[in-house]
């Protein structure tokens, strides 16, 4: 089901993006791995910056909530390309 509505771009300052960042940290390393986070911040450390994250397995779920929906690898390849 669709609701029609679209995501909008929202320009975030240096402060407001620190305490995302900050806030995300703390969600993840209450949530996930500890070092399994930590060996990503550490590539981030080493590869980054970088202006977007796509989430593969949202994008692969995409459209999927019919009756046996499944994952499909082909919406996350060609997601690369937007």
């Amino acid at each position: 089901m669709t609701t029609g509505s679209q995501l909008r771009a929202v320009d975030l300052d240096a402060a407001e993006r620190e305490a995302l960042a900050n806030g995300i940290a703390k969600l993840a390393m209450e949530r996930e791995k500890k070092d399994e986070f930590e060996a990503f911040v550490q590539w981030l450390e080493e590869h980054g910056p970088v202006e977007l994250f796509v989430d593969g397995a949202n994008v692969g779920m995409l459209n999927q909530s019919f009756h046996q929906g499944e994952f499909n690898f082909q919406q996350v390849r060609g997601g690369g390309n937007c």
